[in-house]
């Protein structure tokens, strides 16, 4: 048991957790983490000039909440200087900068060209719509803007918005719309719309950066600076306020510990918050209800390759006729004018149903079905994988199917409300979860934890 009590126990190691902690550093404070690491899906390692990426990669750029926190970290951001459009169609490499020539280059019949032309038409008219939807507005908190995002196109399906065009141009938006972890069938329109809205911004891209030495590089700077204010391995039990108090019971090592705090953040999965946090109002636990989580299975490969590879230019690629629905060059953002340092970095995934699939295979079933098709695409790379992890992300993305934006107000008005002592936070803030929403969801719930202990110091003095 342990007597002292602090301002603030935070509930979960990942980025909303982290950018909790650190808002409130200057505070008494430990961070509660299952894993033996920090960072949630933000997990990489090193291997000589490159790193090895087994989950998110793609850091938000200047103004963003991440980008401020990875600036104050010390950590640095590089830019991405290679094609994230790039397809694979029919078995071939195709290397557009822009999609909407994708109806022009790959082979096919008319009758796919004009669906093809008619389905992305339809979806680059309601991205546009999502960016004036989701442009933030003068002096509008995050919260509101992110209800406004939750509305958007909340009551019908990513299929109803694309309809049923053939197989081929299908699969297309299919492998795109898994990046959610999820099915067009499965997400709401909204998620879909958000998801290619990410893509198509009709602008210099700000989120494609990478951070330098690895996504995994975050998690560690936080332990570096937070030090022995944060405890792996701790598997949280129970939250349950007692009086003006919360008590958080965790195992550790096989021990069982109890730490007491006058505020908590609980930055864990909406689902994992239900299961630990005692006596949640009815409408609150019914909120923590909506948010679903896909999983996604990849494999990630370090290459001694002496020379220029075809896939240099590219650092995404969309593979709708793989198993896999993305492919990515890691070592991109590494590669200079010049010469061309040997071996490199890839990854692939699948999300959603195929996910789930892969989720009953080993992990050698998994990586000869992922290697055979990878060096269908590039015979040149046969021979050069040198060393290759499957990640298994069984919670994976977070998404929001239909009808979902109403019944998740009472977890918007309970995190609005004053007097509370357990807090919420997550990427399952928004109907897609993404880095930015955990971290900014993080430092809103930091922001409330600091009101309500200046709150309580006033009401002390006073007494």
């Amino acid at each position: 048991m342990n007597d002292e009590i602090l301002d603030v126990v935070i509930v979960g190691g990942g980025p909303s957790g982290l950018s909790a902690a650190w808002q409130l550093r200057g505070r008494s404070l430990v961070v509660l983490e299952e894993r033996r690491r920090l960072g949630g899906r933000l997990k990489s390692e090193s291997r000589g000039p490159y790193w090895m990426n087994f989950g998110g990669h793609l850091f938000p750029g200047a103004g963003s909440n991440m980008h401020n926190l990875v600036r104050e970290l010390g950590l640095e951001v590089i830019e991405i200087p290679g094609l994230k459009t790039a397809m694979t169609f029919a078995g071939k490499v195709y290397r557009s900068k822009r999609v909407e020539a994708y109806p022009f280059v790959l082979p096919m019949s008319l009758k796919e060209r004009i669906e093809l032309v008619w389905v992305g038409t339809k979806l680059m008219t309601t991205v546009a719509r999502w960016h004036r939807i989701a442009k933030p507005r003068q002096g509008e908190p995050d919260s509101a803007r992110r209800e406004r995002i939750a509305k958007f196109r909340f009551g019908k399906t990513f299929r109803d918005l694309l309809g049923r065009p053939s197989r081929r141009v299908d699969e297309i938006f299919q492998a795109a719309a898994r990046r959610a972890a999820a099915e067009p069938e499965q997400q709401s329109a909204g998620v879909g719309v958000a998801l290619f809205g990410a893509v198509w911004s009709g602008k210099k891209d700000n989120t494609a950066l990478n951070l330098d030495g690895g996504s995994g590089r975050f998690g560690q700077a936080m332990q570096e600076h937070l030090g022995d204010r944060i405890r792996v391995g701790a598997a949280v039990q129970s939250v349950r306020q007692d009086g003006d108090l919360v008590r958080v019971r965790y195992l550790q090592d096989g021990r069982e510990h109890t730490v007491t705090a006058r505020q908590v953040v609980v930055a864990v999965p909406a689902h994992l918050a239900r299961e630990v946090v005692a006596d949640i109002p009815a409408a609150v636990d019914g909120a923590l209800q909506v948010p679903r989580y896909g999983s996604w299975v990849g494999m990630t490969m370090i290459t001694d390759e002496p020379g220029p590879m075809p896939y240099d230019d590219i650092y995404a690629m969309t593979t709708p006729d793989r198993t896999f629905d993305m492919f990515f060059n890691h070592a991109n953002p590494l590669r200079r004018p010049g010469r061309r340092e040997p071996g490199g970095s890839l990854m692939c995934y699948a999300g959603g149903e195929t996910a789930q699939r892969l989720l009953k295979l080993s992990d050698a079933e998994i990586t000869d079905i992922y290697t055979r098709e990878i060096l269908e695409l590039f015979p040149t790379l046969r021979g050069h994988i040198v060393e290759s992890h499957i990640q298994r992300w069984l919670i994976g993305g977070t998404y929001r199917t239909v009808s979902d934006a109403a019944a998740f107000e009472p977890l918007i008005e309970y995190c609005r409300e004053p007097g509370h002592r357990i807090h919420f936070a997550g990427d399952y803030f928004a109907p897609l979860g993404q880095m930015e929403v955990a971290v900014t969801s993080g430092k809103a719930a930091a922001e409330m934890v600091s009101r309500e202990l200046m709150r309580e110091s006033r009401t002390s003095s006073t007494a």
